[in-house]
Order: C-alpha cells, then structure tokens, then sequence
C-alpha cells in the first residue's frame, strides 16, 4: 500500500522539501489559497521528521547554513534555536534559546506565545491569530 511505498529515504526527501526555507510561507498559506493543510497527511507520512524529533539542515545560496523545523497539530511548549520555524495547527508557548536567530511561519490554526530573550532576533509571519508576545521579549510580528 502507499505506506510501503514511501520508503525512509522517500520520508527524508519529503519532510526536507517541507522543510526548506521556500516551503514555510507557501504551506502556511495554503489554506488561504483554498486548500485545507493535509496534518493527517503529514503527521502519517513524516512522523518522524516533525514535532521536535527532527532539524533539517540546508546550505543558502549565500554559503551560510540554516536549520529548520516544523510542529504539526502538535500542543505544548516548543524550545528551539532553528532558524525556520514552521507552525501547522500549533497550541502552546515558543520558547527561543539565548541568541537565536528565527523566522516563525504560522498558519490560520495556530493559537500560540512567544518567549524570546533580548539577545535574540526573531520575525514571525501569521496567516491568523496574532501570536501572543511574552511582554519581555522583542518580536517582529508580520500579518500576511
């Protein structure tokens, strides 16, 4: 069946391709396009690549490395340093390490706060709910 068809490389390529940098805001928005984010889709086929049990690692044009993430109908609090942050259906609290750069994508289901010390740099683009902003933290908010 089309579980045997996906083998753990194929389950690689495909969370990778769901990871890179061009996918989070295109995902995020998905729904906005007029079609529904397929979690069960994604929580079945790529278990073990989302909901902090996997960061991908990719090179930019530029040379420098990046590293992303993605929480899928996932609840609780999320601690990263990732670069890309790609939220589907997420409920919780995100919390940045010390001297993080990140860029949190979110998509319409989210409902979330973040936590981010001074020392970090953080953008986030929402295509819902406003996140929440932990009253110490500084946080670049962009409604898309």
């Amino acid at each position: 069946g089309r579980e045997q068809a996906l083998s753990a490389k194929s389950r690689k390529a495909l969370a990778d391709m769901a990871l890179h940098a061009k996918a989070a805001g295109y995902l995020c928005r998905m729904e906005r396009l007029g079609h529904k984010l397929p979690y069960d889709t994604i929580l079945r086929d790529i278990p073990s690549y989302i909901n902090g049990r996997y960061t991908a690692t990719f090179q930019a044009s530029n040379g420098a490395e990046y590293t992303s993430q993605m929480y899928c109908d996932y609840e609780g609090e999320i601690i990263t340093d990732a670069t890309i942050l790609t939220l589907l259906g997420f409920k919780g609290v995100v919390q940045i390490d010390d001297n993080s750069v990140v860029t949190i994508y979110s998509d319409a289901e989210c409902d979330y706060k973040i936590v981010a010390p001074h020392s970090s740099m953080v953008a986030c683009e929402y295509w819902g709910k406003r996140p929440r902003i932990d009253e110490d933290s500084s946080v670049v908010l962009v409604k898309k």
